[in-house]
């Protein structure tokens, strides 16, 4: 298997897990009056950030296909711009999703 189709295979792992961690926490909120609110966060998270991985190449992918030399990079600094957008609108979802829920209660 390429390397392409194991980062969309992993991102579609994660975008499920996601799912199934928001919907669970919904439906414990909903039947029961309670939750959690690190799976409120994370669900949403999980499920922008894998479905990420389907779509674009990985965080370090497009900035090795424009030749940049990323040995010199580590960490925070090898990730390409259009991940951290996408990690700011995942983290916004997560931070919407808990104040909906906390609504609810």
């Amino acid at each position: 298997m390429t390397t392409r189709r194991m980062e969309r295979l992993g991102g579609i792992v994660i975008a499920v897990m996601g799912m199934l961690l928001t919907v669970w926490n919904w439906h414990l909120a909903l039947s029961e009056g309670r939750f959690y609110e690190h799976a409120a966060i994370f669900g949403p998270v999980l499920t922008i950030m894998g479905l990420g991985l389907v779509i674009f190449p990985g965080y370090r992918t497009k900035r090795q296909a424009c030749s940049e030399d990323l040995d010199r990079l580590s960490g925070a600094a090898s990730i390409a711009a259009q991940w951290w957008g996408l990690l700011a609108i995942a983290v916004g979802s997560g931070l919407i999703n808990l104040a909906a829920l906390k609504g609810w209660r």
